[in-house]
This record gives C-alpha cells, sequence and structure tokens, in this order.
C-alpha cells in the first residue's frame, strides 16, 4: 500500500432511475452512511441496488443488458451523484441498444467501458451468492475476473485480447471439414494465446494468495469460531510443458471443432477445513462462506484501488441464523467498512442493531 495515498471514502448520494427495469422515473437520495430500504418482496428493492452496482461494474449483477430496461421502451438511463471525501461527481450511465453503453462522468464520455471500470467500486451481497459455489467453473471464473478488471488494467487488456483470439480460432476449427491449409493459422493463434495464458493465469494465481487471510479471518469472524478456510487456483496453463500439451491436443481441437486447452477452462476451488465446501459444506457454511468472501474482497478492493467501497446487501438477513447476522450486522457498521444500503422486507429482523435510529429509511 502506498503510504503517500489519500485513502478515498466513498459514497452515493443521488440516483435517478429513467426506464430501469420497473421504474419508470424515480429519484432516490441518500443521506446518511447507513440506508436501509423496506418494502415488500417484489417492488423494486434489489433492482435499486442493481442499478447502482450496474453505475459501478457496467453490467447487472442479475441480468442481460436488454433485460435492464422498462418494457415497451427503447432505452434506459441512470444520473447519479456520487462523493469522493468532499468532492461531488455527476455520472450519468445510458444503454440505447443497438448503440454501446454510454458512461458520462463529469461531462467527460468514457470511450470504453474498461477505462471506466473500477473507478466507483461496490460490493454486493445477495442471495443467489451460493451460486459461486454450486454452480460451474465459469460463475467462479467471471467473479474473479470481475474483481481483477476493476483493479488491473493490464489483466483486463490480456483478457480482452485473449477472448478476442480464442473466439477467432474457435471459429476456425468449426470449418467443416477442417482444411489442411488452416494448420499454419492455428500455430498463429498459438503463439499469440500462448504468452497471454501465462500471464492471466499467474495474475489469477497471485489473487487466490492474497485473498486467502483475508477470507480465512472474515469467516472466523462471523462463524464465531475457528476454520481452516482456502481458495485454490486449478490451472495446467502454468505447467513447464504447457507449449508441448498445446501441440498435442491439436488433433483433438479439431475433431471437437473447440479449443480445450487454456485459463477459459480453470477453477477455483473453496476448501472448508482442507474439504471443498461444495461437496462437504453445510447450507449455513455455504452461506457463510461467500458471505465472508465477500467482505474479504471488499478489503482486498479497498487496498488496491484505495477507495472505500460502497456495500450493498440485498434482504439477506434471512439467510444467516440470528447469531450470524448479528455479527455480519456489527461488522459492516463498523470501520473500515463506509456506505451501507440493506434491503429489508421485514424491519422487525432489524430490531438488534442498537444504532438502528441513525440509518435513513427509504420506502419502496
Amino acid at each position: 500500500m502506498c503510504g503517500f495515498t489519500l485513502m478515498k471514502n466513498l459514497a452515493i448520494r443521488e440516483v435517478l432511475l429513467q426506464n430501469f427495469k420497473n421504474y419508470q422515473k424515480r429519484k432516490f437520495t441518500f443521506s446518511a452512511l447507513h440506508t436501509l430500504v423496506l418494502g415488500r418482496n417484489g417492488v423494486g428493492k434489489t433492482n435499486l441496488l442493481d442499478a447502482i452496482y450496474f453505475l459501478s461494474l457496467t453490467k447487472s449483477a442479475f441480468h442481460s443488458d436488454r433485460q435492464l430496461i422498462l418494457q415497451n421502451e427503447s432505452f434506459c438511463r441512470i444520473d447519479s451523484l456520487w462523493q469522493e471525501n468532499e468532492t461531488l461527481h455527476q455520472l450519468s450511465a445510458i444503454y440505447a441498444p443497438p448503440e454501446c453503453k454510454r458512461f458520462i462522468l463529469d461531462k467527460y464520455a468514457f470511450p470504453t467501458l474498461a477505462e471506466y471500470i473500477g473507478r466507483f467500486p461496490v460490493v454486493m451481497i445477495a442471495p443467489n451468492d451460493t451460486d459461486l459455489i454450486r454452480e460451474g467453473s465459469q460463475e467462479r471464473r467471471r467473479f474473479v475476473d470481475t474483481i481483477l478488471c476493476q483493479t488491473d488494467k493490464s489483466y483486463l487488456q490480456a483478457l480482452s485480447q485473449y477472448n478476442y483470439l480464442l473466439k477467432q480460432r474457435n471459429s476456425l476449427l468449426s470449418q467443416i471439414p477442417f482444411p489442411n491449409s488452416s494448420y499454419k493459422l492455428l500455430e498463429v493463434y498459438n503463439e499469440q494465446l500462448l504468452p497471454l495464458n501465462e500471464k492471466i493465469a499467474e495474475k489469477r494465481k497471485n489473487f487466490a494468495n492474497i485473498l486467502a487471510p483475508f477470507l480465512e479471518k472474515n469467516y472466523t469472524e462471523i462463524a464465531e469460531k475457528n476454520a481452516q478456510i482456502a481458495i485454490l487456483y486449478q490451472t495446467d496453463c502454468l505447467q513447464d510443458n504447457f507449449q508441448e500439451y498445446l501441440q498435442k491436443s491439436l488433433e483433438k481441437d479439431i475433431t471437437l471443432k473447440r479449443t480445450s486447452w487454456g485459463i477459459h477452462k480453470d477453477d477455483f476451488s473453496f476448501l472448508l477445513n482442507t474439504n471443498p465446501i461444495k461437496k462437504f459444506g453445510s447450507q449455513g457454511e455455504q452461506k457463510t462462506f461467500v458471505i465472508a468472501l465477500k467482505m474479504a474482497i471488499f478489503e482486498y478492493l479497498k487496498e488496491k484501488l484505495q477507495t472505500t467501497p460502497i456495500l450493498l446487501l440485498d434482504d439477506i438477513l434471512d439467510k444467516l441464523d440470528e447469531a450470524r447476522t448479528f455479527q455480519l450486522l456489527q461488522k459492516v457498521t463498523q470501520k473500515p467498512f463506509g456506505q451501507v444500503l440493506l434491503t429489508e422486507a421485514n424491519p422487525k429482523r432489524l430490531e438488534q442493531i442498537s444504532s438502528l435510529h441513525l440509518w435513513q429509511k427509504i420506502e419502496i
């Protein structure tokens, strides 16, 4: 961490939604450090948090871009006001297909989304987060890529280049029958993909190593018991004979008509007391694990970006037992956390929060 960098305390102050999901036009103002968003299920509490997530990550936490636009409308727009320490910033996000998404910060229109990503970090905890454990490797890769793309522009550039070359290589492999004249081009793609595989795999491995102690610490605090927690990166891309492996896979790729090797096949394994939590963890342990994972990501982003992320908690209180809920709420309402937005359908569940009278309450 650089001792000469001023830590930025981040807060969102206003959000104006137009044709975003179920909102035709509605403005929200956030005046306190902690905000409680109340309302029945299905009225749009999650959609408000997703709008803030979209402003940060340029994509929804739950849906494709097309699903963000209110039915029978042709565009959606979010105008917002953000505070960094004492400075206010105006940010607008516009999505009007078939045009690309546009992000405009203080009248500057970013030419690419890659240039913007990481500017206003947020961390969301939502009920479907256990999909990171239960679903396939693609979910875990996407999750890690989202974090690294915010903190490392060279990673984002390498990943974008890799995905482009992979698409071209797979297109070449899909030819029926496969022409002999294309073997040389496959070798060219291999030569270009090889260093990208190594670079991306190294950065993913380093990320897992850095995150592991944060993850174990947060799990122990929330669960109130000691446990061995680990995140392991599984890849073939860092083995010494990887280039030789690519050559041997050539005929296999031609038969399968797709690339069977590379960082797009990698995975992350989550362990609890040396056992895969996917197979051996209870529902409570899995829920605690993903919350601890998000807390670890919060610390990681804060250190890398020198900015305190906003924490979005979507309907999570009925997913944990009372003791773990209390531990989580105690944790996120103290330093090093900053602004917290919490959605809840049953306010009685929040009576244990001693400082609840200081929270701003928004009814939807």
